[in-house]
């Protein structure tokens, strides 16, 4: 097994027996083959360099265990950004590009300064600053691996524009050094505690602390609409990346809060995705 097809073959073979997406077997070939579809259905005979072999075929088996794609590439794409992403990272996902142009409505071409409350991979506030050529944004985390692959990851795309700080979002003695802020927004964990067990084999490898959202599912949305808002500006956005199913207790968190005009945006698949709302003058 040494051609470019018979890699390829053999890893579609493995993902359909272990029930992984044979999709992926394209982008573990260019990755690592440094072959795409295309260029192997063309030249699928040609003998593939016995290094760039073993390291597919050592990625195969990894994706085939369920490990997480985006650990095996050690990125994904996020609006046009090559993101690092490592284990101990919640990977970015498409519809948090929802999130991120919400945000990015409201700010236009004004200069403004916000926080991403725990900010992962920084897909989010770096999305923003790709958008708003005058914002600013504090990317807020708390654990050492998200905050490694933002070390890496500001630097590329943040423009100077985007600052990291090490923060728990759910300590009201961080909120002190925030003020007047024109927008805080977060993808923050939403998953009820009882239900992780049930997730998909890949998404329970993700960090179970990107993940928990406590009982209900709220925790962080309660917390940060009953504490952070004292941070905001009047007129300010506040914007949360949900659940489909958490809309409504959202939104009612937010009108607790004082926020006025709160919305609900879907995302690519009709669900709803993003609450936001403007705080009253």
């Amino acid at each position: 097994m040494s051609t470019l097809r018979e890699l390829y073959n053999f890893a579609r073979r493995e993902f359909a027996a272990a029930d992984v997406p044979t999709g992926d077997c394209a982008i573990l070939a260019e990755e690592f083959l440094g072959a795409d579809r295309g260029y192997i259905l063309l030249h699928g005979e040609e003998e593939a360099a016995p290094e760039k072999a073993e390291k597919f075929i050592t990625a195969v088996n990894k994706r085939k265990n369920h490990e997480v794609l985006q650990y095996i590439l050690g990125y994904w794409w996020f609006m046009d950004m090559k993101l690092k992403v490592t284990e101990g990272v919640l990977t970015p996902r498409e519809d948090t590009e929802v999130l991120v142009r919400c945000a990015a409505d409201f700010i236009g071409d004004k200069a403004m300064r916000g926080i991403d409350l725990c900010g992962g991979s920084g897909a989010v506030g770096l999305g923003i600053i790709s958008l708003c050529k005058n914002a600013f944004v504090t990317e807020a985390e708390l654990f050492p691996a998200p905050i490694g692959v933002m070390k890496e990851n500001i630097p590329l795309y943040g423009d100077g524009r985007v600052t990291l700080k090490k923060l728990d979002v759910l300590d009201k003695t961080a909120i002190k050094d925030y003020s007047e802020l024109d927008f805080i927004v977060s993808n923050p964990p939403y998953i009820e505690k009882a239900e992780i067990a049930t997730l998909e084999t890949e998404v329970q490898k993700e960090p179970i602390e990107a993940l928990d959202g406590g009982e209900d599912g709220l925790v962080f949305y309660r917390f940060i609409t009953e504490h952070w808002t004292s941070a905001l500006k009047k007129g300010g956005l506040m914007a949360f990346e949900i659940g489909e199913t958490q809309a409504a207790e959202v939104s009612a968190l937010m009108e607790k809060a004082g926020f006025e005009n709160v919305s609900v945006l879907k995302d690519f698949a009709g669900l709803d995705r993003v609450v936001w709302g403007i705080k009253k003058s």
